[in-house]
């Protein structure tokens, strides 16, 4: 079994956050699944963290486009206010997305909450898992 010990102070790496980065995409079968369905324009939240601000909890995201879905760009941002200029457009396809569908992913930390908008309607899956 592997242990990682996290020392206290600046500049450590985040070993829990590292861990759901490496190993979130291989644990997603085992995690959460949610279907959004968008409405053009307006933002929805996706996941958020419920871990305590502080704690070395991590949330692997992943998003990916409803099957039969045509492509479309969305945006995702830390909140509800998303922009072209501030935030994550990512192109949502079900023939080409990485990680068997995946389109999208992103690593939580405790508190932290994960947003999307799209210019058109369309629906979404979001897989999540904790470390």
């Amino acid at each position: 079994m592997l242990k990682i010990e996290i020392d206290a102070g600046r500049g450590n790496l985040n070993a829990k956050a590292y861990v759901a980065a490496v190993v979130g995409p291989y644990r997603l079968a085992h995690g959460s699944q949610k279907s959004l369905v968008l409405t053009a324009g307006t933002p929805m939240l996706v996941a958020k963290n419920p871990g305590v601000a502080g704690t070395d909890q991590a949330m692997f995201v992943g998003v990916a486009l409803q099957p039969g879905n045509a492509p479309v760009t969305v945006l995702f941002g830390p909140g509800d206010q998303l922009g072209n200029s501030s935030n994550v457009p990512a192109k949502m396809d079900t023939a080409v997305a990485q990680l068997g569908g995946i389109s999208f992913s992103s690593v939580l930390l405790p508190g932290d909450e994960l947003w999307v908008v799209s210019d058109v309607a369309t629906s979404l899956v979001s897989f999540s898992v904790g470390f």
